[in-house]
């Protein structure tokens, strides 16, 4: 019907759809003219049908971009851009399921999307810690490794440990991690401990050919 479409729309913009059943109730609404709000943490630049308005609108269906999960309208379509990067560290021989548990923790209570996460990295002398691994495996992501050289060049104000600094070399690994493969991104989470893990998370606000709101 030449009707604009929601789904395809995403796809081309690279975003995750978290609830696709819900994508049904944004083209019902389009093909009969109606009014679709949309509420975004992104900038749009595209050319959008005069019945989508920006803002919470009081529409009962609209389209949510972030990388938080947010319920804005009665019938939510949200849309996940990858602009999350996640740094990790282990302890030599932790229970492999130690990061899948803390990571989903993080997440769930700071409301972020796992979708979101685009890339995780670790210092190169972890690279065969069992959890590390099994976390990459968990959310079929690429996995990075930087030197201790590599990390000690970042500036800024990490969650400094001796113990850590005498192990690897460098006094954080999972904060200067995530800075790192977020492209020097802001640390939006820092270091979390779990048992036998850390997890930091670092966000990118230009991935992908978007940009990200202030």
């Amino acid at each position: 019907n030449g009707v604009w479409a929601v789904d395809c729309w995403a796809v081309k913009k690279s975003f995750k759809i978290r609830n696709i059943c819900n994508v049904k109730h944004i083209s019902s609404a389009l093909l009969k003219g109606e009014k679709v709000g949309l509420v975004s943490d992104v900038i749009i630049d595209d050319e959008l049908p005069y019945n989508i308005l920006l803002g919470n609108s009081g529409t009962e269906r609209g389209i949510v971009v972030s990388p938080y999960l947010r319920d804005v309208y009665k019938y939510n379509l949200n849309l996940i851009p990858k602009c999350m990067a996640i740094g990790v560290g282990s302890r030599k021989g932790t229970d492999e399921n130690a990061l899948i548990e803390l990571f989903d923790e993080v997440f769930r209570e700071n409301n972020i999307d796992r979708y979101s996460v685009y890339t995780m990295a670790t210092i190169d002398l972890k690279k065969n810690e069992k959890a590390i691994i099994k976390l990459r495996e968990y959310l079929g992501i690429e996995l990075r490794y930087y030197s201790t050289k590599e990390l000690n060049c970042i500036s800024g104000e990490f969650s400094s440990s001796e113990f850590v600094k005498k192990v690897t070399g460098t006094d954080n690994v999972c904060e200067r991690c995530a800075v790192l493969a977020s492209g020097f991104g802001k640390l939006v989470i820092k270091k979390t401990v779990g048992d036998g893990v850390t997890l930091a998370v670092g966000f990118n606000d230009t991935v992908g050919g978007i940009k990200f709101l202030q």
